[in-house]
């Protein structure tokens, strides 16, 4: 909730959300079928929820999605990212394996708490 004010504010210096989910059930998507949207599908429902809770609106996530205010990401296609002026969430970092904390986006953002 305090994410989505944040970035909607035109004073912030952030302007977008970058939610980072741990893909527990194989942690490696990529036998999955189908492309990276229809393999994170599933991860990505209970957002589209919230922002539903928030909003009452059903089509509130899709829209800040195409409008780059919302972003989510998989931790096992992290390597090589750069993000800027984002809230990055990490969501459900529990269920993340213990190669997780070698990346350097984790070693940063563990520095910076």
């Amino acid at each position: 909730f305090l994410a989505l004010n944040d970035i909607l504010s035109k004073e912030s210096p952030r302007n977008h959300i970058i939610i980072v989910r741990s893909a527990v059930f194989g942690r490696n998507v990529g036998f999955l079928p189908g492309n990276m949207d229809e393999k994170l599908a599933p991860l990505e429902d209970v957002y589209n929820d919230i922002i539903f809770d928030i909003t009452g609106k059903h089509t509130a996530y899709d829209k800040l999605k195409k409008e780059g205010k919302i972003e989510f990401r998989c931790t096992s296609a992290l390597r090589g990212v750069t993000w800027e002026n984002a809230v990055i969430i990490f969501d459900e970092i529990q269920n993340c394996n213990l190669q997780l904390p070698k990346h350097k986006f984790v070693k940063t953002a563990l520095m910076l708490q």
